[in-house]
């Protein structure tokens, strides 16, 4: 039974996308697209959210069993609402985990884990709509020039961040890097 919200239930002022505001993302140029906005994506708070997240995650687990579950202590998630039929309904979700300090299991000392997507996940009724796309867009205009670390990337987050314009860096990595599966991307036109 899918999760659906009507607008009057939509808690507080929803934060919305670029692509929900009706504005399209092209080479660096914001510009009006044509049709009513029917993406927004907002940040887990309360419990609501995180009861909603919790929903998509199992249902992640299903295509993934390697998924972990969120840790508000370390990360932060963003849910893809889309509006179908006067409803609102989660489309997918993203989580990233916050720059921190911390021993790595991999090596004696303490090492830097920088702000690293998790997650990405889109349910299979909005997968081909561009929802995974707008999530990780959304991720990286928010970083600014910096390089997006992603953790064991499937082809399909490859394949979006090849969109973007992004590929993963030729550095050495070093081993707790490599152990905890962490990928570095930057632009292409930034090597």
């Amino acid at each position: 039974m899918p999760i659906s919200y009507n607008d009057e239930l939509m808690r507080s002022t929803p934060e919305t996308s670029y692509w929900g505001m009706g504005l399209e993302f092209t080479g660096g140029a914001m510009m009006e697209s044509k049709g009513p906005p029917v993406n927004r994506t907002r940040p887990v708070r309360d419990y609501k959210d995180k009861f909603i997240l919790k929903f998509l995650q199992e249902e992640a687990r299903r295509d993934n069993p390697g998924f972990k579950q969120f840790d508000g202590s370390i990360q932060d998630a963003r849910i893809m609402w889309v509006k179908t039929e006067g409803d609102w309904e989660p489309a997918g979700y993203v989580i990233i985990s916050r720059e921190r300090q911390m021993p790595s299991a991999y090596e004696r000392r303490l090492v830097f884990y920088p702000e690293t997507l998790t997650q990405l996940f889109v349910r299979r009724e909005q997968r081909r709509k561009g929802v995974g796309k707008e999530l990780l867009r959304e991720h990286i205009l928010g970083r600014g020039h910096r390089p997006v670390w992603v953790e064991s990337p499937k082809w399909e987050t490859r394949a979006i961040l090849a969109q973007l314009g992004y590929e993963e860096t030729e550095e050495r990595y070093e081993v707790w890097q490599m152990m905890e599966g962490l990928t570095k991307w930057v632009r292409r036109w930034d090597l």
